[in-house]
């Protein structure tokens, strides 16, 4: 998880294939998001008007699947989540404008585990 919240690694790491969010449609009628009319698999990113990246979404057949984090303006981590197929399935972070984290817990198929 750690490699995520560094921005700039992940500015670093983003595979050419990435395009923006703005570019995807959302289909309510599937849950899913498209590219050129068919479900998007690969990353979607926003950047701010400075160009840094605000968010990285990885999908596969439409659905939010893998790693999704965004940034505050400064680089500091926002949220990060862990999805399988549109539902969280893993880690949910997310954290106050000072940095402390606000929210943390375990998803398992898109129920927080209890301790």
């Amino acid at each position: 998880m750690e490699e995520w919240l560094d921005r700039d690694r992940v500015e670093t790491q983003l595979p050419a294939s990435a395009i923006s969010f703005h570019l995807l449609t959302y289909d309510p009628d599937t849950g899913q998001y498209c590219a050129n009319g068919e479900p998007f698999t690969g990353v979607s990113v926003i950047r701010r008007a400075d160009g840094r990246l605000q968010s990285v979404v990885h999908y596969v057949d439409g659905y939010s699947h893998g790693v999704s984090v965004a940034w505050s303006p400064g680089g500091q981590p926002q949220v990060y989540n862990e999805m399988e197929f549109g539902v969280c399935h893993g880690w949910h972070l997310k954290w106050s404008e000072a940095g402390s984290i606000v929210e943390e817990f375990r998803c398992h198929e898109g129920r927080p585990i209890r301790s």
